[in-house]
């Protein structure tokens, strides 16, 4: 009969693995939790892989132990466990006994001892294996006891293994250890004596103190005197290494075997911790779906009753149930009480005119505040279907992204699983939104972002919705051709690296292009990442001086992004319909709250570049009779840093209507501003806009080709000039290290967990985070009021006019000629007036029939 397996785990070795394994990781708070993270993987990796029958995880306590009694020096240079580790112990305590795991800890005994004396206790009834990395665990192994180490060649650490590798048997592994000492608990041994030596010794005169009854016999004279003088010294070495089997624990075999996890507390630790997969991994009770009553809604008659009802509510709650391809329509969900639910199902007895007539009021109602989870969506799909979705709204994806914007999109089970502890049953979720929706709005209410949700998020979900559903006008046989160019491009640039290199390779494999560029060209390497020299743009734009083929590489790898991208991609998401592209507008992905856009990305088409400018040209006015109006803010984030860091000189500099560039370099070269060169105007707009960006000496030095020293003095005469920027970027660091965040005008928050990071690289980059976001994200929650004020007027002035793109400080228009010129001059004041700043927000307008081309 097969025996069951115990598994031992040293909880100590695990913990300062993980810690050492992942040093970086922490909340989006700062709070570390790499430890917690690796050692819970560690654990439940050696429960997948080896499903034990029993297991059990032993610690160290603080303080001394009976070794210190024996030797004073014990362990004396073992450095203390680091404060991130210790702070996280008590965690992977309590994570493990959520588990069901039990733990073994005693004061006055190492875990070392706790699993030696677990193993001869139980070995007799089970097969025991030690989850130990520690060299003292190898006096256990015997028929019964062995080592469990899965990051060694040989996982598991037998009897022959032991022979095989330190040439003793696992029961003379403590004279081993009391003849070569152990530096890492400072068990000093007998100098002089190494680890063949000490295994000769002991296979010729068994242990130790056959050992030092022998000396005479030992040959060589410097080993006997060494043995002789320091014999006691070896046997307090041995006695030191000897693990203590007589631990006063009592404990049966079957009190370690798991219980049930406590599945509560293990989400409530994984959430806190932001274990988004380990969250997931652990089921949540479900909701209590018994109280709540489900009607079915299949008839016209129900359906009147039912919004005649609804119309009298101060809100409603709804899901839109979709086929697989989330565009056809086929029920809604209904509720306006956490234990009511009203299924609209669409078909038979219920028509879309139906749902038009009855429900299309209900939704339109400006009085009843809709809550549903990604109204943008919801707006688009009913509006296909001809009913109109208006504010107010509570939109729980748009408000979960605002309390955590570092994690990004996520669904309305992690949403729920994050504030409630419990699953998303699909069918009932109208109702559950109703519970979501209160736990939510209370932590906004908490975290001062209230104002943030309804005020600037919540009025542009229409806005973005509306964009979307209009879409933008493409010129296909301009792209067409477009394409065809690229390619015949494409390939003579392509030829031209193959002769500027010398042979022909894989362009696209980094791997390939380090080899040509490092090793046969011999160019400097820049930078190196994981996988060797760096390929990256910012290396090749500096590589482009020494050679030609850098700049090549550029050319070709901008070309064939367009092209793959904007040209070809673009091609295939041309609605046959409309003849438009509609992208999604992103509204829930940014750390800093701008907007971004997808299928097909807007904002990354390149402006500077001659194809980048071609590709815009495709985006055409969507009647001959119409025109694209472009509205951009100018230096909007230097009028931002004027107002937050109040430095009277940039504030007056922009009340004024200077040329705020050349009044900086005015300013910094101690000139009259007429005396200012276009360089260093230049120089002065990228030393400008770098502070904005946290740039710091050995950037602006590489960007205007300045030495360090230079670069340097011209940012400490930026700072004299504007003292109060200075300032207020000292106070976004100051800020950030004790709290953690940063905000924006609007109060919105990002947090910056790496900021009291001891790695010097990712707490610079923090710093230079948290004085950038509070700026680009008032620029963006700017440009956000602008736009849903805008879209408001279109909308209740009935204008053709459709807001199509934003781009970062951009607005794009699609402007029909005779409302074009009461269009600009609404957009220009709505945009320049959306928030009150301390100095003049001004607008830039061009107009053209294509993006391109516009004056």
């Amino acid at each position: 009969m097969q025996r069951k397996s115990l598994y031992l785990v040293d909880g100590n070795s695990y913990g300062y693995r993980a810690y050492y394994a992942i040093t970086h990781l922490s909340t989006s708070q700062g709070r570390p939790t790499g430890a917690v993270y690796g050692f819970v993987t560690m654990l439940n990796k050696l429960r997948s892989d080896v499903k034990p029958d029993y297991l059990a995880v032993c610690f160290d306590l603080k303080g001394p132990t009976l070794r210190h009694e024996k030797f004073a020096d014990y362990k004396i240079h073992r450095k203390p466990m680091p404060d991130d580790l210790q702070a996280q112990m008590p965690v992977i305590k309590e994570v493990i006994t959520a588990y069901g795991i039990p733990i073994f800890q005693l004061a006055g005994y190492e875990a070392d001892d706790i699993l030696a004396s677990l193993a001869k206790k139980l070995k007799s009834e089970v097969d025991v294996y030690i989850a130990s990395a520690d060299k003292d665990m190898l006096q256990m192994v015997d028929k019964y006891v062995k080592i469990y180490n899965p990051q060694k060649d040989i996982s598991i650490i037998d009897e022959k293994s032991v022979i095989e590798r330190y040439k003793v048997a696992p029961s003379h592994i403590t004279d081993l250890l009391a003849l070569t000492g152990d530096s890492s608990d400072n068990i000093p041994g007998v100098p002089g004596i190494g680890w063949k030596t000490a295994a000769e010794l002991i296979n010729a005169f068994g242990g130790l103190e056959g050992i030092l009854s022998n000396t005479d016999k030992i040959a060589q004279k410097k080993r006997r005197e060494l043995l002789e003088e320091f014999s006691e010294q070896a046997r307090l070495s041995k006695e030191l290494a000897t693990l203590c089997t007589d631990v006063p624990i009592n404990i049966t075999i079957e009190r370690l075997k798991e219980s049930s996890p406590d599945t509560e507390t293990l989400r409530r630790i994984f959430r806190e911790l932001e274990f988004k997969n380990l969250f997931r991994q652990i089921p949540a009770k479900e909701a209590d779906s018994s109280a709540i009553k489900v009607h079915s809604v299949d008839t016209r008659d129900k359906l009147k009753q039912l919004c005649d009802n609804l119309a009298r509510e101060s809100c409603v709650s709804f899901v839109l149930r979709t086929l697989d391809d989330k565009k056809s329509l086929v029920g809604i969900d209904l509720s306006s009480r956490k234990d009511c639910l009203f299924k609209i199902e669409t078909g038979s007895g219920i028509s879309m005119p139906d749902i038009k007539e009855y429900l299309g009021p209900v939704f339109a109602n400006k009085r009843i505040l809709k809550i549903s989870y990604d109204i943008k969506y919801a707006c688009v799909l009913l509006d296909r279907c001809g009913v109109s979705l208006e504010e107010p709204f509570f939109d729980i994806m748009v408000a979960a992204y605002l309390l955590t914007p570092g994690a990004g999109t996520r669904t309305l089970t992690d949403i729920a699983g994050e504030y409630n502890e419990s699953t998303v049953n699909a069918s009932l979720a109208a109702c559950e939104q109703l519970r979501i929706k209160e736990v939510v709005e209370l932590e906004l209410e908490d975290k001062n972002l209230r104002e943030l949700f309804s005020r600037v998020e919540m009025p542009l979900v229409k806005t973005l919705a509306s964009m979307e559903s209009a879409g933008i006008k493409v010129d296909k046989g301009l792209l067409l051709r477009l394409g065809q160019e690229m390619e015949a491009k494409l390939r003579g640039v392509t030829q031209a690296i193959y002769e500027n290199s010398g042979c022909e390779f894989n362009i696209n494999s980094p791997k390939q292009l380090s080899d040509i560029l490092f090793n046969r060209l011999n160019l400097p390497v820049i930078k190196k990442g994981k996988s060797g020299p760096s390929t990256d743009v910012d290396v090749l734009r500096r590589l482009a001086s020494e050679h030609t083929l850098p700049a090549l590489i550029l050319e070709y790898r901008e070309l064939a992004k367009l092209q793959s991208t904007y040209v070809m991609g673009m091609l295939e998401l041309i609605d046959e319909n409309t003849g438009r592209v509609h992208t999604s507008f992103n509204q829930t992905v940014t750390a800093t709250g701008r907007l971004s856009s997808s299928v097909p990305n807007l904002q990354n088409i390149p402006v500077r570049s001659e194809a980048g400018r071609q590709i815009r040209a495709a985006f055409i006015a969507g009647t001959p009779e119409s025109w694209l109006v472009s509205a951009d803010y100018s230096q909007i984030e230097l009028r931002v840093l004027a107002h937050l860091s109040k430095d009277d000189q940039l504030i007056n500099a922009f009340r004024q209507g200077l040329d705020v560039h050349a009044f900086t370099a005015a300013l910094v070269f101690g000139i009259e501003q007429e005396d200012v060169t276009e360089k260093m105007r230049d120089t002065a707009k990228r030393v400008n806009f770098g502070i904005i960006y946290g740039m710091g000496a050995h950037g602006l030095a590489r960007d205007i080709g300045v030495s360090f020293a230079e670069a340097k003095k011209f940012i400490e005469d930026y700072f004299k000039r504007y003292p109060a920027v200075k300032r207020y970027m000292e106070q976004q660091i100051a800020f950030a290290r004790e709290n953690g965040y940063v905000t924006t005008l609007f109060n919105r928050r990002r947090y910056i967990p790496q900021i009291n990071s001891k790695d010097a690289m990712q707490r610079s980059f923090a710093e230079r985070t948290a004085m950038n976001t509070p700026i680009q994200g008032t620029a963006a929650d700017l440009i956000k009021v602008a736009m849903a004020e805008i879209d408001a007027v279109l909308r209740q002035e009935k204008y053709q006019t459709r807001m199509v793109l934003q781009v970062h400080d951009e607005l794009v228009f699609d402007v029909p000629d005779a409302e074009l010129a009461r269009v600009k001059r609404m957009v220009k004041d709505r945009m320049e007036h959306a928030v009150a700043l301390d100095v003049p927000v001004e607008v830039g307008l061009k107009t053209g029939v294509n993006w391109k081309d516009m004056n």
